[in-house]
């Protein structure tokens, strides 16, 4: 997937403020949820020098500070550390571009040598398998449930997706769904 095919599956992710009420949110827990759906062109292309062409080209784009997905948020910009470069949070748990391998990985944030999730095998993998999550969890949140079947097929389009099953913990994990 590339940068402008996951802002439109974002955007097209994104729930009604009204489904949103309807679900038991108020107005305004409405109105905060769907900003973290919303990827926002910049003025004028940034530079990135982040190595995974997908992520260079979504981020020198884009401004996704807002965008959160379950508990992944990313960032306004890449930034360059010697374990690669991080675009995102688990949680505190850094998200980034592996310095040697180029997988996308969560590393611990107290522990960075510890990979806490193996993501997807590289960006354009981890933003398709993002976006299929994204819809997901927007329709748990109208839906409140879905059928077994449902979520076994959407765990292994997410896994797929990123690259195969050395990925399926970390979209187990951020689909909530149990073993």
């Amino acid at each position: 997937m590339d940068s402008i095919s996951f802002k439109e599956a974002l955007a097209k992710a994104k729930p009604s403020v009204q489904d949103l009420i309807t679900a038991g949110l108020s107005k305004t827990e409405a109105s905060q949820f769907l900003m973290s759906y919303d990827v926002n062109d910049r003025l004028e292309k940034l530079p990135s020098e982040i190595p995974d062409p997908t992520l260079r080209d979504l981020f020198s784009r884009f401004d996704l500070s807002g965008v959160e997905i379950g508990m992944v948020r990313l960032l306004e910009h890449p930034n360059s550390t010697e374990f690669g470069w991080i675009f995102g949070l688990v949680e505190s748990d850094p998200i980034l571009v592996d310095q040697n391998t180029k997988e996308i990985v969560s590393i611990d944030h107290e522990a960075p040598e510890h990979v806490v999730w193996r993501c997807a095998k590289d960006g354009k993998s981890f933003l398709s398998a993002l976006a299929v999550s994204a819809r997901y969890l927007s329709g748990l949140i109208i839906e409140h449930d879905y059928d077994t079947t449902f979520q076994r097929d959407t765990m292994n389009e997410c896994t797929s997706l990123a690259g195969g099953g050395r990925y399926s913990d970390f979209f187990r994990m951020l689909l909530n769904m149990d073993e």
